[in-house]
């Protein structure tokens, strides 16, 4: 790459309109790019042969040779050249052409101008285009990402692949890293920043469901394009899936909802319960923040007391009660001890109904009651 210019990029299209929109989408970011435009691979050759670019930007189909073939023929003049391809047609007889020739991506028209330029800067600063554009993973206070099998969930997420037919589907945790993968993804689509970007909206679904008084709420989100149509749906309260697809799949959600949801179930219970609480990494630390509000004649009694509850208040998501014990009765012997007591309580009735007759009578008469003063003659009449 030469002093007076960031990046040289040569650009291949015979249809002039698509060159130059490509063309201006890189200029209009002032960064000093060297471009130049061609219709054809035997042009594009002519200008390799004269200036060492960094990278070519090509149409599938040209007159005379394809893409894939000029991306050939120019890295035997420039090993290093790198290579975006633009199609009309289907990306996956792309790729398979393509076979094992790498390149930074396939773009499908019409074209994201602005996807399309953020790819070529990526393409051009590598390293350091990622550090200053991936958006910064979430923080928040729910403790220890749980640790899972990683066997028993990839089968899971595989056989989600099959059953909706989609692209990829991607397991990724709170924080947006991504955890496991399953199917192929466009390097267009640069996945480990929008996990990220994806991985915020989770954390405010989380925070929505602390309002609703729920530890986690099911949700799914929905996001079209015109390259790829993007499904997310939560998997407790510390991962969510990705489920990708082609664009123009908006009718997809039947299916999502149908096989998604129940392998985001499937997933939770291989995890076991620790997929749906959050129990902070430090509990001491919590409790000491809980109580530095408090005034010293507060601290003086609890000091005195017992020990508070180990509830912090950093921590909406802890557990309130504890599931009660399961209990398993035998319903069968129960009847049947229930039946004997019937019996006896029959008897003991029976019993003292017999002895009634042998109770003292304690009754008087009336003409008793007037000899001893407890009743009157009036009363008597």
């Amino acid at each position: 790459m030469s002093e007076e210019h960031e990046g040289r990029i040569l650009i291949v299209d015979d249809q002039r309109d698509v060159a130059r929109v490509l063309k201006n989408s890189l200029v209009i970011l002032n960064r000093g790019y060297f471009i130049i435009e061609v219709p054809s691979g035997e042009e594009a050759m002519l200008e390799i042969q004269r200036t060492e670019f960094d990278i070519l930007v090509t149409d599938y189909r040209l007159p005379g040779m394809k893409g894939t073939e000029l991306i050939e023929r120019a890295r035997t003049r420039l090993p290093d050249l790198k290579a975006i391809i633009i199609t009309g047609t289907n990306i996956d007889n792309v790729k398979q052409e393509l076979g094992d020739t790498e390149i930074e991506a396939i773009f499908m028209k019409p074209i994201d101008t602005d996807i399309f330029a953020e790819t070529v800067v990526q393409a051009l600063l590598g390293e350091q285009a990622l550090e200053e554009e991936t958006p910064a993973a979430v923080e928040d206070n729910l403790g220890v990402i749980p640790e899972f099998p990683e066997g028993p969930v990839t089968r899971q997420l595989s056989s989600l692949m099959r059953d909706l037919g989609a692209s990829a589907v991607v397991l990724v945790d709170r924080t947006g890293k991504v955890l496991l993968t399953e199917g192929a993804l466009d390097q267009s689509l640069r996945f480990s920043e929008l996990a990220v970007l994806l991985a915020h909206n989770f954390a405010t679904t989380v925070e929505i469901s602390s309002y609703l008084g729920s530890v986690s709420s099911p949700a799914v989100h929905y996001y079209d394009g015109n390259w790829h149509d993007i499904y997310a749906l939560s998997v407790g309260m510390h991962f969510f899936l990705v489920i990708v697809f082609p664009g123009g799949n908006q009718k997809q959600m039947g299916a999502v909802l149908r096989f998604g949801k129940p392998t985001a179930q499937e997933i939770v219970d291989t995890i076991g319960g620790s997929a749906l609480v959050a129990y902070p990494e430090d509990e001491e630390v919590l409790e000491e923040e809980f109580f530095e509000e408090t005034d010293t004649e507060t601290e003086e009694f609890l000091e005195e007391a017992a020990p508070p509850p180990r509830r912090p208040k950093t921590s909406p998501f802890r557990p309130k009660t504890s599931p009660l014990p399961t209990i398993d009765l035998d319903l069968d012997s129960l009847d049947e001890d229930l039946a004997g007591l019937s019996d006896e309580a029959g008897d003991f009735w029976e019993v003292a109904a017999g002895d009634a007759s042998g109770l003292i009578d304690d009754t008087i008469s009336g003409e008793e009651a007037m000899q001893l003063g407890l009743l009157s003659q009036d009363e008597e009449s």
